[in-house]
């Protein structure tokens, strides 16, 4: 079946959504001859050097270069980057207008290529907020997994670091976009299948918009087969004998994520009894200057590679998230039987099983949510033996999350289509 792919954002080794687009493309070329449109690999717009290194069987990269009026509204942007969040918010969204606009233009021309298409799937960028304009070319579509219909919690929002202006105003501008985007309800109306990524986000447009088809999928799950979870008695002997509770967090240090809030839980928690590493970098790193807490370190940004290692010696990991999809941290524990805990929202809500294979904290006053994950914590680290329950029922439900499943998934969704 020839598919052609609508990705954003497309690396093997940036974020969540650069590592999405990639390992779906890297396991369905291996089942259908696919067109992959990337916009860039890097954080950078319009940056495609990368895609060189690839080598994908049955796979042509598809790519949009920028006209005079893209390249100074990138400049712009680029400027305003410094300068205000909201605006260069702004400022990135008319970009990818424009770029969704010169790529239909370059598509609808390429009559050779329409031909052969079977199937279009917006893979890419998971927020609805600017959905393109290949759906204009009157193939089978397929939209998502998508999301970004929710906003962040006002409870945790109240509690952020830093951002929260520009958090309240981003707020605002999905409101509007939900209720007043034509081309948005046009698409939600005409798609063959919607896919939402977290149930919350189902939840979203199942009330705001009339689909043919709307299911929930996550776009994010492990990076292994089946073949390749780990045995019941691997996950036993990591468990046995634990002295001293391996915790980890692992994230960028951005807002969404509270930091704030995982150092104020560290406060509370009895640390003689476990070994806490952070994983990561980013603009709130100004927060661990103040940090000197006994059996806590911070590793800084590096490699996915690299933090394997870690991973692979870790008992617990805390998630502080107050607003994700289906975030790879997740996934990654998953892999390595590595129970979560975390506030009970979004994607990790619809992820996680309640004191079976990890713990869900409701949202709730700031204090009482610490003092939650504190008691948690400490709880866990004194009885390893209901940790190694979770870890072991985790590794269960793991083989719903491989990529034998996604691809299962995306043939039968594919053929579905085609042959009805």
């Amino acid at each position: 079946m020839n598919v052609l792919i609508h990705t954003w954002w497309f690396s093997k080794y940036k974020g969540s959504e650069f590592s999405v687009a990639y390992n779906f493309v890297l396991e369905m070329s291996k089942y259908h001859k696919l067109y992959v449109i990337v916009e860039s690999t890097s954080y950078a717009l319009n940056d495609i050097k990368e895609l060189e290194s690839y080598q994908f069987q049955n796979c042509q990269f598809i790519t949009v270069k920028s006209n005079m009026v893209m390249t100074i509204i990138y400049k712009i942007q680029e400027w305003l980057q410094k300068k205000s969040r909201i605006l260069s918010f702004v400022g990135a969204y008319l970009y990818l207008n424009l770029w969704e606009r010169a790529l239909y233009k370059q598509l609808k021309s390429d009559t050779d290529l329409l031909k052969k298409i079977d199937i279009i799937h917006f893979l890419g960028p998971v927020g609805y907020h600017e959905p393109g304009y290949l759906y204009k070319l009157k193939k089978r579509y397929i939209w998502g997994p998508v999301g970004g219909f929710e906003n962040v919690n006002k409870q945790l929002l109240r509690h952020y670091y830093s951002g929260k202006k520009n958090i309240k105003i981003k707020g605002l501008i999905n409101n509007f976009i939900i209720n007043t985007s034509l081309r948005v309800k046009k698409i939600m109306n005409t798609a063959d299948v919607v896919i939402a990524c977290t149930n919350s986000n189902k939840d979203v447009i199942d009330h705001k918009f009339k689909c043919k088809k709307l299911i929930y999928f996550p776009e994010n799950m492990m990076r292994i087969y089946q073949r390749a979870i780990m045995s019941k008695i691997e996950v036993e002997k990591k468990y046995i004998d634990i002295k001293l509770l391996n915790v980890i967090w692992c994230g960028s240090f951005v807002p969404r994520k509270m930091l704030n809030l995982l150092i104020d839980i560290l406060k509370k928690t009895n640390r003689t009894r476990i070994n806490m590493t952070i994983v990561g970098g980013g603009d709130d790193a100004a927060l661990l200057t103040e940090l000197h807490l006994n059996n806590v370190h911070h590793v800084g940004h590096i490699p996915r590679t690299e933090v394997e290692k870690y991973w692979k010696s870790s008992h617990l990991h805390i998630l502080t998230s107050s607003h994700e999809a289906n975030t790879t941290v997740m996934f990654e524990a998953m892999e390595y039987c590595v129970p979560t805990i975390a506030i009970d929202i979004c994607g990790m809500a619809d992820l996680i099983e309640n004191n079976i294979d990890g713990i869900k904290i409701p949202v709730s006053d700031y204090n009482v949510m610490c003092e939650n994950f504190a008691n948690h914590i400490d709880m866990l680290s004194s009885n390893p033996k209901q940790l190694m329950n979770m870890a072991l029922n985790l590794r269960e439900k793991s083989f719903n999350y491989t990529i034998d499943i996604k691809d299962n998934f995306y043939n039968n969704l594919y053929n579905s289509i085609a042959t009805n």
